[in-house]
């Protein structure tokens, strides 16, 4: 296993782009046993893939949980391809939007048929309302939601960023406090009886 640093990698099954990731990597072995110790040596790559952090945290929290965790496939011994691509950058946004879209359609449709299925001008209109409500207002309603969730991640990052800044800076000051600051700055500063320095 080996922790490594990328630039908006995208990973199957995060919603997020990576700067770290952990690869795991199979590979075939031989031993040799030389002055008195086994010495295992790598012979061939069988498997390569990437976890994001918390990908890997849960694998190895979470075992027998569910069916596994994802892992984003680098590359398999005697896969004709042998590098993969990577995963899609993930856009949960757009899939959202798109899923919001496909269901307020589908419940446009259905308001549209129980119109047609109405006696009096008066049921008509009523229904007609709703219709021009939901045209108008749910789309709104929906980019007010997407405006304040990107404003709202961006918060949790800063709050984020400030705590692990501030226990840096406390482990950074329990560090001193543990281990003080001796030697030559206090030789430098010790004279004799007669102000001359030692």
């Amino acid at each position: 296993m080996t922790r490594i640093n990328s630039q908006n990698t995208p990973l199957f099954g995060s919603s997020i782009l990576h700067s770290a990731a952990v690869m795991i990597e199979i590979s075939e072995a031989r031993v040799q046993r030389q002055i008195s110790r086994d010495w295992h040596f790598q012979e061939g790559i069988i498997f390569q893939g990437l976890l994001s952090p918390s990908q890997f945290a849960e694998a190895i929290t979470q075992m027998n949980h569910g069916t596994g965790t994802p892992i984003t496939l680098e590359y398999v011994a005697g896969d004709p391809t042998r590098q993969r691509e990577r995963p899609p950058a993930p856009n949960k946004r757009d899939e959202f939007q798109q899923e919001i879209h496909r269901s307020l359609e589908n419940v446009l449709e259905r308001l549209h048929e129980l119109r047609e299925t109405l006696k009096t001008k008066r049921d008509q209109a009523k229904v007609d309302g709703i219709i021009q409500q939901m045209r108008s207002n749910i789309p709104f309603v929906e980019s007010q939601f997407a405006t304040q969730m990107e404003k709202t991640v961006t918060e949790a990052k800063a709050e984020i960023e400030a705590m692990m800044q501030q226990r840096i800076n406390l482990a950074g000051q329990q560090a001193l406090q543990d281990n003080p600051t001796q030697g030559s700055l206090e030789a430098d500063s010790r004279t004799t009886t007669d102000g001359d320095r030692i």
